[in-house]
């Protein structure tokens, strides 16, 4: 309340009335004071007050950033160590505030989750070249871990089509760098002896290894990138590239799994171990494409048979759920405490869906045992699956080190596409989650998760959105799932051993068909963005051709130049003041825009770099209406004249001398009304060294054309950073104004500042030389009346 209000809007030299109310022990008097009614930036920074910090918390700020700060440094009281704990651990928070209403619903939700579970995992477990159990075993130590470190209420994480797909080439890499691509091709149910530096184990042992030291490494990896506060990272990985990159990714998905479904052998050829993603589209589709035009020679007949009657029954109750159970209205009772009764009177959807890959898996495993699809049609099933918890098992340090490239990969899509599903849902739900946090959520479920034989670990959004709409509240829901799963591991999971590998690929590939719904994106940056759409075009065309990981690569350099070219190129305005208003805007976007004679504001929307610094200059340049390269020539020297004609004085009479030639007259014929340049800061972001040098060759060269260049509504980090560079220092500091109706207002006189800048210096000047000059006469005075006397 103490604080004056000042009125920083006037003309120079009026002043205004300024009241600050000032509280006594009796009562309350006004203190009228009398302040300049416009103010530059050194002004305004005295009047209002500023929390200037120690030379000890500047240095602390400037090593640690303020958020990394607050949150390495070590409670100090009872109310800190009870904040740290509720942030890293989020599980004590939703148990302090569980109610007992949520129960059923977490238990219902969970035991849905894993009816869905159980064959999304088998068949991605076998997408990522291991046994499907392994995919089981990716479903449960991660979740348990999730919901005790996680701020999402409803995500779940486990197996994801993606991360399973990078996790497979990663492996395929790490295998033709030690010269066993030969293991990629033998079946996981086949023992082949190879040795690895150590002992000799089974390929599949040796992939194991791989792929638990890739999880390890990739959830070490986002620990410390939570523990930085790296979660902004997921701004470079905006939803429209990971919307092109996923769509990409499901056709790469899909064609992987047509061998499968057609029971066709693929050959493992150099460049494929090498390079895995490496045009594996087109080289799949065509080695496909010419083995089916053999049929029946390399085509097996039962399991494109069985993977078609797959694909009719999973589409069939499909359409069962979402036009025929959406449809069926049940009663539900409404209990009215005022009333004592129950209302049946209203009707909801039926709440229950038909979980159709639990229902695929059982009906065809249950067929192909029957039939003896495995020996008598030479099907290619599951075999046997080890009926245990997870075994314990221990990253290698050879393995983490070759596939360290993989796992920043892995660990950038697990969290984009986590993060991605999570905020998805707390939108939809209204709470909020902590990105930094989920980061370290995500890499200690991927860091635990691999001591328990698990590969990477991923939300799910399909599973989270099912989870949600199965109304469950809270991550108990996740941990009942995963108790759920225990009991299948430990009773029911042999009995998969017939399971047809067909209908494990079928359960993939149409899982993944809701991921082309995505191409109608392709329309919505069409209609608003072209840049957006070459963006989204190039991300998935190049996942397409060259794979997962440099398709992602391509995608986000191609992105990153997007981002440069705007910066480069910006949108620039010159603005002019709204009749009876104190607003400025821009004068094409507007008629009745009044532009002030002898004055150009000049607005530049983006930052002030060494990207930006050329066109920064050339727009100004052209908006002032000067050729560079003719003024230049003009006024080569102008500068230096007009230093010698401050400097000359005549011994006559002391006046300073005029010469015609010594008049900078050729600027007028550059711009003959133009006296001063505004130059509105408030949206430039920041200014880099480049930055600076250009803002001191401006304001030194269009001094030399008689322009003087002043700026508005800088901020302080701006202002800071002109300071340090020594801009003040050369120029001055009563350039800067704290808004553009400041600045305006000193300027709108008409008052060329430059030339009022040098009058004052010649003022000055012509002082000294009057006070010279009669320092001589007096003393040829005194010499000349000391001659009389002698």
């Amino acid at each position: 309340n103490n604080v004056p209000q000042i009125n920083s809007m006037a003309a120079p030299g009026d002043t205004a009335i300024v009241s600050q109310a000032t509280n006594s022990k009796d009562d309350e008097t006004l203190v009228n004071a009398r302040e300049p009614t416009f103010t530059n930036q050194e002004r305004f920074n005295e009047q209002i007050d500023k929390a200037l910090s120690t030379p000890l918390q500047r240095v602390v700020k400037k090593c640690f950033p303020e958020p990394l700060y607050s949150d390495i440094k070590p409670p100090m009281s009872r109310e800190a160590w009870m904040r740290f704990l509720l942030t890293r651990l989020p599980i004590l928070h939703w148990i302090w505030t569980y109610e007992l209403p949520f129960l059923f619903k977490d238990i219902v939700a969970g035991v849905s989750v894993t009816l869905i579970l159980v064959p999304q995992a088998l068949a991605q477990g076998l997408l990522a070249g291991l046994d499907p159990v392994y995919g089981l075993y990716t479903s449960l130590v991660p979740v348990v871990m999730y919901s005790i470190f996680g701020t999402s209420k409803h995500l779940s994480i486990g197996t994801f089509p993606v991360v399973s797909l990078l996790v497979r080439n990663s492996i395929n890499t790490v295998l033709a760098g030690k010269g066993l691509e030969y293991c990629s091709s033998v079946n996981n149910r086949l023992t082949v002896v190879v040795f690895d530096d150590i002992n000799n184990v089974t390929c599949h042992d040796l992939k194991v290894n791989i792929a638990v030291s890739l999880a390890f490494t990739s959830g070490l990896f986002m620990v410390v990138m939570g523990i930085f506060k790296m979660g902004l990272i997921n701004l470079l990985l905006s939803d429209l590239l990971m919307s092109g990159y996923t769509t990409a990714t499901a056709i790469l998905v899909i064609a992987s799994q047509l061998p499968v479904v057609f029971g066709i052998s693929m050959k493992i050829d150099p460049i494929s171990a090498l390079f895995p993603g490496l045009l594996s589209f087109p080289r799949t589709v065509i080695e496909v494409c010419r083995q089916i035009f053999q049929w029946p020679k390399y085509v097996n007949t039962a399991t494109f048979v069985a993977s078609l009657i797959s694909f009719i029954i999973f589409i069939g109750l499909d359409l069962t759920n979402n036009k025929l159970l959406t449809r069926i209205k049940i009663p539900w009772c409404t209990y009215s405490k005022k009333d004592k009764k129950c209302d049946t009177s209203k009707r909801i959807p039926f709440p229950l869906r038909i979980p159709i890959g639990m229902v695929l898996v059982i009906f065809s495993t249950a067929v192909s045992a029957g039939i003896d699809y495995e020996h008598r049609w030479n099907g290619t099933v599951v075999g046997t699956v080890a009926t245990s918890l997870p075994p314990i098992s221990l990253p290698r340090p050879e393995y983490m080190l070759a596939s360290l490239p993989d796992a920043i990969l892995i660990a950038i899509v697990t969290f984009v596409t986590s993060i991605s599903a999570a905020n998805l849902l707390a939108k939809k739900f209204d709470y909020t989650i902590d990105s930094s946090q989920e980061l370290i959520a995500y890499g200690i479920s991927n860091v635990i998760g691999s001591l328990f034989s698990s590969y990477s670990a991923t939300g799910n959004i399909s599973r989270s959105g099912f989870q949600a709409n199965a109304e469950g509240k809270t991550q108990l829901a996740s941990l009942v799932s995963s108790l759920v799963l225990c009991i299948i591991l430990v009773s029911l999971v042999s009995l998969f051993r017939s399971l047809p590998q067909a209908v494990i690929g079928v359960i993939v590939c149409v899982g993944l068909l809701r991921l082309f719904r995505q191409f109608k994106d392709v329309v919505t940056f069409y209609r608003l963005s072209t840049p957006d759409l070459l963006a989204w075009l190039m991300v998935f065309i190049a996942t397409v051709l060259l794979g997962v990981d440099l398709g992602l690569v391509v995608g986000l350099s191609f992105s990153l130049m997007i981002v440069i070219v705007r910066v480069a190129l910006p949108y620039t305005a010159i603005l002019g003041q709204v009749p009876g208003t104190e607003m400025f805007q821009n004068i094409n976007d507007f008629e009745k825009i009044n532009t002030i004679p002898g004055l150009l504001i000049f607005q530049f929307h983006a930052p002030l770099c060494i990207v930006s610094s050329y066109v920064f200059r050339r727009r100004l340049e052209l908006a002032a209406q000067l050729d560079r390269r003719q003024w230049e020539k003009k006024n080569e020297g102008i500068l230096k004249k007009l230093i010698t004609k401050l400097s000359r004085f005549c011994e006559k009479d002391g006046s300073v001398v005029h010469n015609a030639e010594d008049t900078p007259s050729s600027s007028k014929d550059i711009s003959s009304t133009l006296h001063t340049i505004v130059v509105d800061c408030g949206t430039i972001g920041f200014f880099d060294a480049g930055g600076v040098n250009t803002l001191t060759q401006i304001v030194q060269d269009f001094s030399v054309a008689g322009i003087q260049v002043i700026f508005a509504a800088m901020t302080k980090k701006n202002r800071d950073m002109l300071e340090r560079s020594g801009f003040f220092k050369k120029f001055g500091e009563e350039w800067l104004f704290p808004t553009i109706k400041d600045a305006v207002e000193l300027a709108k006189g008409g008052t060329n500042l430059l030339q009022a800048k040098i009058k004052d210096i010649e003022d000055k000047k012509q002082d000294e030389v009057d006070k010279t000059r009669e320092e001589v006469i007096e003393m040829s005075q005194i010499r000349q009346g000391a001659g009389e006397t002698n």
